[in-house]
């Protein structure tokens, strides 16, 4: 018997499902394990897994039926999913809520108003009957029913491995609608996330009240530490949260460091740019951050000012120079760096460099705290902070590698 996968599968409802999961952003399930690229929408990989379980019968429309009512995204299903019913929701009348209304929508208008499947409890207890009369099963639950078809199909417990897991969708959603579930991958981070979703996620609401107790007191120590250090503080009441570096590079015949970027647009909302000045007497430019207007900000958006285009290197104050990026590695290429390389050395073609720092304070208006944000360029208290930074990571780099070479 053929599994209802291989006869058909309404890709037009699981496609609004999918399309509104990623929309979700942070709201997403597994997003705030950390990001992940192609992550596979939950209830995509559910409905695949049903799909091969549940079996086709003579009766395709009442096959599609009973998947959608597994699925909740039959109309039944769909309305009961809906928790906003408030006064401007344009399925309402001066009577309440119109389920008729509601039905008259496209399928992607009405589940805007809805929870996604993956969150709620699952079918009705009434439409469970239907499921199980059609099924030949006795489920009262999805755990069960991929337990009983599992059984039905290949005398145990269905098994769902996945050898590139990624950031873990496969795996976690098999293992939350009952099945044994398997994942690995060649990047190491990709089997931590997933090992993540299984464990922590995975692991219940006393696993995971646990673990962000957990993080509270890890980061709070960290938090005091830095503090105490004085490496993100400055004079101002500020705190740094963002440092943008770059790397420059000395062409031949050029008598100073070209800091390298395609663009130099900071911030787009705050019309935030760098500059690049000549400084007497030195090799090194001075960064200079500046808010501009709307035009200038149109010209940088445009690549004003680039110093990397097209694979060459462009001399910010000569536009008719240039050297090509691939030449400045020379006939042997670059140095390889060792284990105890924290940053270049003097001699490397390329350098690095800080050129802007995002300080935040939070100060009070109009009785609430708010955050305000600026961006300014490193001054010599700031490369003091980030020389400090160096030789503490220097003090402690040969211990945390030890530490990693023996777990």
């Amino acid at each position: 018997m053929p599994a209802f996968i291989e006869t058909q599968f309404p890709i037009a409802r699981l496609s609004a499902e999918a399309y509104k999961e990623r929309k979700a952003n942070n709201g997403q399930t597994l997003t705030r394990l950390g990001k992940w690229w192609g992550r596979k929408p939950l209830v995509l990989v559910r409905a695949s897994i049903l799909g091969m379980l549940m079996p086709a019968s003579n009766d395709p429309k009442k096959d599609r039926e009973i998947f959608l009512k597994v699925l909740t995204m039959d109309d039944q299903g769909t309305w009961e999913r809906c928790k906003d019913f408030s006064s401007s929701v344009p399925w309402r009348t001066e009577d309440g809520p119109s389920r008729s209304l509601f039905d008259a929508m496209s399928y992607a208008e009405r589940i805007a108003y809805c929870d996604r499947p993956e969150n709620v409890e699952g079918p009705s207890e009434a439409a469970w009957v239907d499921i199980n009369e059609h099924l030949g099963t006795t489920a009262s639950n999805l755990s069960e029913l991929i337990e009983q078809l599992g059984q039905r199909t290949f005398g145990h417990t269905p098994r769902v491995g996945d050898s590139f897991c990624g950031g873990g969708s496969i795996p976690f959603e098999a293992a939350r609608i009952g099945c044994e579930a398997f994942g690995s991958d060649l990047n190491p981070v990709a089997g931590l996330l997933t090992w993540a979703s299984l464990n922590l996620l995975g692991g219940g609401q006393a696993v995971q009240e646990e673990v962000m107790r957990v993080q509270a007191a890890v980061l709070a120590a960290a938090d005091q530490q830095v503090t105490e250090w004085g490496i993100e503080h400055n004079d101002q009441g500020e705190r740094a949260d963002a440092y943008l570096y770059c790397v420059e590079v000395k062409p031949e015949g050029c008598d100073y460091f070209i800091p390298l970027a395609p663009s130099w647009l900071i911030g787009e909302k705050s019309k935030v740019v760098a500059r690049w000045k000549r400084v007497e007497g030195s090799d090194r430019l001075q960064p200079e951050i500046a808010v501009v207007s709307d035009a200038e900000l149109k010209l940088f958006k445009e690549k004003k000012g680039a110093t990397v285009t097209d694979s060459r290197v462009m001399d910010p104050f000569d536009p008719s120079r240039s050297w090509s990026v691939e030449a400045l590695r020379g006939p042997d290429g670059l140095r390889r760096w060792t284990n105890d390389d924290v940053e270049p050395r003097a001699g490397d073609v390329f350098q690095e460099r800080l050129y802007c720092v995002r300080w935040v304070k939070t100060v009070i208006k109009n009785g609430k705290p708010k955050e305000v944000r600026r961006y300014a360029a490193p001054d010599a208290s700031d490369l003091a902070r980030e020389a400090k930074v160096l030789a503490l990571l220097r003090d402690r780099f040969v211990d945390w590698l030890l530490i990693h070479r023996t777990n």
